[in-house]
């Protein structure tokens, strides 16, 4: 399966992109995923040895709930530490990603 991540400060627009990317890709193929649907808490993770484990722990659970369809995932996910730090899942065979960026005084909304 692949992985196409959306990634990028709060309020970059990740959830907006992804809310257009849920109407436009087929359903059949692709399953889509924004980090704050997946039922994780960050502050669980923050002041631990592994904040890391956040990332590993969303993509895991993207992953079982993707059913074998190619998963597109909006994260605040560092690409620096994609290979480096967190561990992927074995099912995922190519990653793709895409970094948004907005100025501080400027916010994307959904809808």
């Amino acid at each position: 399966m692949r992985l196409f991540v959306l990634t990028g400060t709060c309020g970059a627009g990740k959830s907006t992109v992804l809310t257009h990317l849920k109407s436009l890709l087929p359903k059949a193929r692709y399953a889509c995923f924004d980090t704050d649907e997946l039922g994780l808490n960050w502050w669980d993770y923050a002041h631990t040895d592994q904040p890391s484990r956040f990332s590993d722990d969303g993509i895991r659970e993207a992953v079982s709930r993707a059913e074998g369809r190619d998963i597109v995932f909006a994260s605040c996910l560092n690409p620096q530490d994609y290979i480096g730090v967190h561990r992927i899942p074995e099912e995922v065979d190519s990653t793709g990603s895409s970094l948004s960026c907005v100025p501080p005084t400027r916010r994307l909304r959904a809808g």
